[in-house]
């Protein structure tokens, strides 16, 4: 039955009347007639082969086929004893059509719904590609076999943006990238060569390299939670303050967001539950990975709400002074009483799980091995997020110029080193760097720090 609003609602366009269904058959029934074969269906296609089978009610003799190319002859094919037929010496890449008619007592009924299908060859792009294997400075892209191919080619850039680089007459389905750079997104495409004729390239697929830090580079324990009823509504620690819905499958990664913990700090922290209707009460729990080594011990649970709570639950935790620096996990968990106390890998009968990261920075903002001046730290740097340029002030230039402008990564580790033009504002590209929190420093010619901040490039 055709209805006017399910017309981009669904397939049919309607509802299935199975009402209407039963009588037609019932009527064919009750006046002796022989009903037709249903449910035609076509599998195990190449581009020279397929398998059409069809179902039908108890008593048919034999059936009628006829089948042939979309918009030309016909061919048939008589007492067919079986529901099935194997259709051969096809044409690779061709639109066909089949009927079935079954026979009853010598009567023939209707023919059956016309059954469409293609065979196999086309030259058409794979239908998938898979990323994987991802590390520092490669990666592994497989994709689907098309049977017309003689060979793929494979281009890859920065989601940044940048010319393609491009691989061409790939015999098989996996490809090995390299050369890629740390903590970098990229998109990945494929297109199918046949016989000198090359589709379109595919849809990008993406992917970020390994070095980023612990908090993304480790494959942490699975943890969710039955998040029907009630769920995390929001966390605040330190800096970092936000706000959720319920999760899909009782878990919510957000691992792009992240906050600046200091060690040997204190930071506050405000944790809410959120409900369907009713509310319960919830008991919270946050660990960090602070030795960053991809799991959670008893010692890094930094917060433990014992005491529960029906609205927000508040307190403090401290980052120790042996936490590792760099980018680690942080996850954050909520049950009501029947799953509490819960462990940091516990699938959670009622509640939710959250995954976020923290980027641990050292106690005091000195490098080690560069001597500190005075304890001046005074610089700037804007916009900060900084997309492309970068803007940095060295607020006692004129007293302790820079020669230098060092920027490190969340790890310590050196990326950069840039001559400092002498003047108190200096602009700086960054639109090479990856998309991650920096440090950067301004060093005199005895390689003392003179300034000192942090930026994020976004």
């Amino acid at each position: 039955d055709p209805i006017a609003n399910l017309t981009t609602e669904c397939v049919t366009g309607g509802r299935l009347n199975l009402k209407g269904a039963l009588d037609e058959i019932l009527n064919n029934c009750a006046s002796g007639g022989c009903i037709p074969p249903f449910s035609v269906s076509a599998g195990n296609i190449t581009d020279t082969e397929a398998a059409i089978d069809w179902n039908s009610l108890a008593g048919i003799d034999s059936f009628n086929i006829s089948c042939g190319i979309d918009g030309g002859a016909d061919t048939l094919i008589f007492d067919v004893e079986e529901s099935e037929y194997e259709l051969s010496t096809l044409t690779a890449c061709t639109d066909y059509w089949f009927i079935a008619q079954s026979i009853c007592d010598g009567e023939t009924s209707d023919w059956s719904d016309t059954l469409f299908f293609s065979t196999d060859g086309c030259c058409l792009a794979p239908s998938e590609i898979t990323l994987s294997n991802a590390s520092e400075t490669g990666l592994t892209a497989t994709w689907t076999s098309v049977l017309a191919a003689e060979s793929y080619f494979l281009q890859w850039r920065p989601t940044s943006g940048g010319s393609w680089t491009q691989e061409n007459n790939i015999n098989g389905t996996t490809f090995d990238i390299n050369s890629l750079d740390a903590c970098a997104e990229y998109e990945v495409q494929v297109a199918t060569n046949c016989n000198g004729g090359t589709t379109d390239f595919t849809t990008s697929i993406t992917i970020t390299t390994s070095g980023c830090g612990a908090c993304t580079d480790f494959a942490f324990c699975e943890s969710s939670g039955d998040n029907g009823l009630e769920w995390i509504g929001n966390v605040t620690v330190g800096m970092l303050n936000n706000t959720t819905d319920d999760d899909a499958n009782g878990y919510g990664n957000y691992t792009t967001l992240s906050v600046d913990l200091q060690r040997g700090q204190t930071y506050n922290v405000s944790l809410s539950p959120d409900y369907s209707g009713f509310a319960y009460t919830e008991y919270f729990r946050i660990w960090i990975d602070l030795n960053q080594n991809g799991s959670y011990t008893n010692a890094e649970r930094l917060f433990n709400g014992t005491q529960g709570t029906t609205s927000s639950m508040t307190g403090t935790i401290e980052i120790p002074l042996t936490a590792e620096l760099g980018s680690a996990r942080m996850r954050v968990t909520m049950t009501d009483g029947n799953g509490f106390p819960n462990n940091s890998c516990d699938d959670l009968a009622y509640g939710e799980v959250e995954d976020y990261c923290v980027n641990i920075i050292e106690e005091d903002p000195v490098t080690p091995g560069i001597n500190e001046l005075n304890g001046i730290f005074g610089m700037e740097a804007f916009p900060n997020p900084a997309t492309d340029i970068l803007s940095i002030t060295g607020l006692n230039a004129d007293e302790a110029p820079a020669v230098t402008v060092v920027i490190m990564d969340a790890s310590g580790r050196v990326v950069s080193t840039i001559p400092s033009n002498g003047q108190i504002t200096q602009r700086l590209d960054i639109s090479n760097l990856a998309q991650s929190v920096y440090f950067i420093e301004l060093h005199n010619t005895q390689t003392q720090v003179v300034g000192r901040t942090r930026f994020v490039k976004q």
